[in-house]
């Protein structure tokens, strides 16, 4: 565990206080603050040299240097409508992707601010998260209308269009390798797809799903190796499937509220969480004990992200 704290691991957190902050993984110190005035933050992300944090709140999108202690922004995107609900970096940094309730996903150079593109399907209501595929070249999302599309970025076109529910789908995530998806509901049930027999491409239907236990299901989320599935809950509580038969493995217990969000560790070993309780909490996997936690936050967490790939 301590090997693994050791580490160049950097972990960010934001929510309602309109602030971001960044933590000392193995002290549990905050070592940095920064102010985001404009409105909540709804999703951060952390390039991939662990140097700039993306910051997307409503309507507005700011990038930060969390490499040292100044906490103006370096540069700023505003197009949007509403709130912006998924934001991401390219491996090398070169753009980030945001998607948003006003149904757009938009591609931006981190250099000029310029959004270079967008795309959005007619009809299809809010985008409720978005991820980029492991191969860099398509954009993944779910909307309020419940479909499953995916967006080549080549083409600039949507190759994929599934319709997998009749009410929102509210999360997906996807494997390290990408042989495996999910996407979930609000409702509570988790949409499982197997990519590596059908050449990357999204059937139809899912091969499987499972119903999830827990009032309100706020994300479901795939471990990097795929064989685990972590649910989050409005009942204070995250859940751990196996990501082949789906049994609940274990229900990990220490919030005081809503769980909005988590990470896992690129290992697949560890996962962090955070509440509306305004903690952050680092959980060992195979004891399913929280080993850290992290106070500081005046209002509740609603994103977290963390960046432990080791460094070449």
């Amino acid at each position: 565990m301590s090997s693994y704290l050791n580490q160049s691991v950097v972990l960010a957190t934001a929510g309602y206080d309109h602030t971001i902050r960044i933590w000392d993984v193995l002290y549990t110190t905050c070592l940095l603050t920064i102010p985001f005035t404009d409105s909540q933050v709804n999703a951060i992300a952390i390039n991939r040299d662990k140097k700039c944090l993306a910051a997307a709140g409503c309507s507005v999108i700011k990038l930060f240097d969390i490499t040292g202690e100044h906490t103006d922004p370096l540069i700023g995107f505003e197009d949007h409508a509403g709130n912006i609900k998924s934001i991401g970096f390219q491996k090398d940094s070169k753009w980030l992707f945001t998607a948003a309730e006003d149904g757009l996903l938009k591609i931006w150079d981190t250099r000029t601010s310029k959004c270079q593109r967008h795309f959005g399907a007619k009809g299809d209501g809010a985008i409720n998260q978005a991820i980029l595929h492991p191969n860099q070249a398509e954009i993944l999302y779910v909307t309020s209308t419940g479909h499953l599309r995916t967006w080549d970025l080549s083409t600039n076109s949507c190759i994929e269009n599934i319709a997998v529910v009749p009410h929102s789908l509210d999360s997906i995530s996807i494997s390290l390798d990408a042989s495996s998806l999910i996407v979930s509901s609000y409702l509570g049930s988790v949409y499982k797809w197997e990519l590596i027999n059908y050449n990357g491409s999204i059937q139809s239907s899912p091969q499987s799903s499972f119903k999830a236990q827990g009032k309100y299901l706020t994300r479901a989320l795939l471990s990097p190796d795929g064989k685990r599935i972590s649910t989050f809950s409005s009942d204070t509580n995250l859940r751990l499937w196996d990501a082949s038969s789906f049994q609940l493995t274990c229900t990990l217990s220490g919030h005081q509220k809503w769980v909005w969000d988590g990470v896992f560790s690129i290992d697949s070993a560890f996962l962090i969480s955070v509440s509306t309780d305004q903690t952050a909490r680092l959980w060992e996997l195979s004891t399913g004990l929280t080993l850290k936690e992290y106070a500081g936050h005046k209002k509740g967490i609603i994103s977290v992200a963390l960046n432990d790939i080791p460094c070449i």
